[in-house]
């Protein structure tokens, strides 16, 4: 919509998904107490707006268009109209903030006033000569250069291929089981299990936006418990293993659910925790 304000469709679209977030919102509401007229007659009017044109609400048929009943049936079955009050619905009006324009002062630029360079005289004071005594020349005897001392060099241990091969196993075994834990990790997201979704996150974990780990998992619970269905799939998976025992772990994240969707690369910093690979940091590019 910000890229094209005049696309009617877009419009369209986030006013049904205001619309199905109204309606959940006041079933929930009725949840908590069934004697609420008002969320009652809102709740029917919000679910007027999914009904197929010609839909009856109350029945769920289709209403023929062009039906005239005779006039002896229209006599016997006449009925006075009853008139449904509903509450009209009132929408909470967003009014545009108006930038305040910047006053730019002008700099008051300040003159330098060059200050007067002093000179002074240089004094010159007399060079006094000395007499110089010859003193008789020493001979030294000469030099014998020194004997060339032979250059050791230190050996150098070559590793065994054997003990080479054991660590690059050793590497593939540990992002194997990354790997495994991040599969595993979504699996339990996808089936709405919250315990065993939360337990795949350190206690050391922190999230993104800065809150407590305490109201993340009351964010997370709700997130996961409200959809009717969760689909989470992984792909282009990258383990990069550091050191301290813990890997980067970067991936393609699909999500999907029964009120939204959304694709984007994230990125895990998970470290072993009493032998099993838990998440520390984590972030979405969307």
């Amino acid at each position: 919509i910000k890229t094209h304000p005049s696309y009617a469709t877009a419009h369209e679209n986030l006013g049904d998904i205001y619309a199905k977030m109204a309606s959940q919102a006041y079933s929930k509401a009725l949840q908590l107490n069934q004697g609420n007229s008002a969320a009652q007659a809102k709740l029917a009017l919000v679910k007027k707006l999914f009904l197929p044109p010609g839909m009856d609400e109350e029945r769920g048929t289709v209403v023929a268009a062009n039906t005239r009943p005779s006039k002896e049936s229209s006599k016997k079955t006449e009925s006075k109209p009853v008139k449904a009050e509903t509450a009209p619905v009132e929408m909470a009006k967003v009014e545009p903030v108006k930038p305040e324009p910047v006053k730019a002062e002008p700099v008051k630029v300040e003159p330098v006033k060059p200050e007067p360079v002093k000179v002074e005289p240089v004094k010159v004071e007399p060079v006094k000569v000395e007499q110089v005594k010859a003193e008789p020349a020493k001979v030294t005897p000469p030099v014998e250069p020194p004997l060339p001392v032979a250059k050791v060099e230190p050996v150098k241990k070559e590793v065994p291929a054997k003990v080479e091969g054991e660590s690059k196993a050793a590497h593939r075994q540990q992002e194997a089981a990354v790997a495994s834990a991040l599969h595993a990790w979504a699996a339990a997201w996808s089936s709405q299990d919250v315990t065993r979704y939360l337990g795949y996150y350190s206690m050391q974990f922190k999230p993104a936006d800065g809150t407590s780990r305490k109201d993340w998992e009351k964010v997370r619970t709700q997130r996961l418990r409200a959809p009717r269905f969760i689909q989470v799939q992984l792909s282009d998976v990258k383990v990069d293993m550091q050191d301290g025992g813990t890997a980067k772990v970067s991936f393609k994240q699909v999500y999907k659910s029964s009120s939204i969707s959304s694709t984007g690369k994230k990125n895990l910093l998970m470290k072993q925790e009493a032998g099993a690979w838990r998440i520390l940091q984590e972030l979405f590019d969307g």
